[in-house]
């Protein structure tokens, strides 16, 4: 599926999968809210997400099925080039008619151990939402074994250091308390640290502390083959993301997809029992 989407390139480290349910798109890593549909882009061909209607639908009720042809002949054309960058600029340029129609448009982009997902949100401007993978919205991004995960917009990334059981200061209000909480439960004798088993928990208690100021916290993880997992939060601004969904946050329906899931490095490399699921975002 990588090889077919614009400027896709395979990536090995491996990605425990989600499920959610609902309306959910690239590859069902994502869920969509019901007032945002989409259209999947591939290089032979153009898809409406499920073939459901759901765009057709929002089109004609806000008057936009000439401009939506449009739109759809010339990202065609664009994306021929097999670069994700033209497609984006067709979309700029009529951002603004589709604006006025009450309907906001982006170009999205995921890319995980699955491959690289690429689509086209429209949005009922009626709700307040916010695209996080729209690519002219991104920002932040953390190191990976073979690339950088990207982040939208808003969000910062604290990185635990599986050398250290030091967390760097994220300049946030009640963030020391949890940083040192973390700290604590840490466990310094045992390789990999930051078990998230054991931490899901401590964040989770202490969401509403945040949430009360504006920011949301989530735990997130990925495995990375032979370097081992690697654990970090993200802080998210809830003004810039009110609507975010961590991409790989602990818990959230979380499924093995094979022994290399974060289950197995925990219990093989440090004689743990499996992880127990916990609910933190």
């Amino acid at each position: 599926l990588a090889k077919k989407c614009l400027g896709g390139a395979e990536e090995m480290v491996y990605e425990e999968s989600r499920e959610f349910e609902g309306r959910v798109i690239a590859g069902g890593k994502h869920p969509l809210p019901e007032f945002v549909c989409a259209d999947e882009l591939r290089h032979k061909f153009w898809r409406s997400h499920v073939n459901d209607g759901s765009v057709s639908e929002l089109m004609s009720r806000k008057g936009l099925e000439a401009e939506y042809a449009s739109l759809k002949a010339e990202v065609k054309v664009a994306k021929r080039s097999g670069r994700l960058a033209d497609v984006e600029g067709v979309v700029s340029r009529r951002k603004e008619r589709f604006g006025r129609a009450g309907v906001k448009v982006a170009v999205c982009e995921r890319r995980s151990g699955s491959g690289v997902f690429q689509w086209i949100e429209y949005a009922d401007a009626a709700f307040p939402y916010v695209s996080q993978y729209d690519v002219s919205n991104l920002d932040a991004s953390l190191p990976l074994r073979r690339e950088k995960l990207k982040f939208a917009r808003g969000v910062k990334v604290v990185a635990l250091d599986q050398s250290s059981s030091e967390i760097p200061s994220a300049g946030v209000a009640y963030f020391a308390d949890l940083a040192q909480a973390l700290s604590a439960a840490e466990s310094k004798d045992e390789q990999p640290r930051w078990n998230p088993a054991v931490l899901g928990p401590i964040v989770a208690s202490r969401r509403s502390r945040f949430r009360a100021q504006g920011i949301d916290v989530h735990l997130s993880y990925k495995t990375q083959a032979r370097d081992g997992p690697l654990v970090w939060l993200e802080l998210v601004d809830l003004t810039l993301q009110p609507n975010y969904v961590p991409q790989r946050g602990f818990g959230v329906g979380a499924r093995s997809e094979s022994s290399d899931s974060f289950d197995s490095v925990f219990s093989t490399k440090t004689g743990r029992a499996p992880l127990v699921r916990c609910v933190v975002s």
